[in-house]
Parts: structure tokens; sequence; C-alpha cells
């Protein structure tokens, strides 16, 4: 019910979907940090405005948790990120990172499938115009 009343207000922020498999246009392939034959679940945008648009990716990597974590966290750090949130349950096997700059925003969600696997979730807010 309440989806329901937010579809019908005006400003209702458009979603584009990628087609399956693929990255929505406009997502950072650089934010995929070279790591081999990530599995595309699903991929899509909304537009907030005119200079805000948010990319959002949800994959999976034949890779370390632990080893996935540390790309991220020194992927932002080297890219002139401020690392507003840095947590890690190691128990748990989940970590979330949130960096922010001038232009963009990045949160990345990783969670432990088995030992060898990880599931990512990586939001990208570009702030600014096209």
């Amino acid at each position: 019910m309440y989806l329901q009343e937010i579809n019908k207000k005006k400003n209702f922020y458009k979603r584009t979907d990628a087609l399956s498999g693929l990255l929505v246009n406009g997502f950072p392939n650089s934010l995929l940090l070279n790591f081999k034959d990530p599995k595309i679940r699903s991929s899509y945008s909304l537009n907030y405005s005119k200079d805000r648009k948010q990319y959002t990716t949800v994959f999976s990597l034949k890779e370390n948790f632990f080893l996935v974590y540390e790309k991220y966290k020194t992927y932002l750090k080297q890219n002139s990120y401020y690392l507003a949130n840095d947590q890690i349950d190691a128990r748990e096997f989940k970590a979330t990172l949130y960096g922010f700059s001038n232009d963009s925003d990045i949160n990345v969600q990783i969670f432990k499938k088995s030992e060898d696997f990880s599931n990512l979730n990586i939001t990208y807010l570009k702030k600014g115009g096209e």
C-alpha cells in the first residue's frame, strides 16, 4: 500500500535497469576493480535531479571476503574519498565502506557467500552536472 502511494506522486524518481548481466550505462566500470569475471546480478540507476544520479550494481566474485574488503578500502583512500564509514564484522562476514568526495559518494557492502566467493552491493552517487 505504501509503495502504491509513493508511485502515485509526481516526483517519483525514474529507475533505469540494465539488461541482465550488464552494467547500467553510467556506472563506473572502475568500481569493479579489475576483478576477474564479476557476475552482475542487477544494475540500475535513479535520476534524482539534473545534477544527482545514483547507480547501483549487485554482483558476486570468486574472491576471498577479506581480500575484497581490503581492495575496496584501498581504492577509496587512493582515489581521495573521505572514509566516513568502515565497518567489518568478521564473525558475520559482512563489511560496509562509505566514502565521499566533492564529486561523488560510494557505498560498498560486502558479504561472504562461501570461502572463495563474495557478494557485493555498490551504490555510486554522482554529484554535479553531466
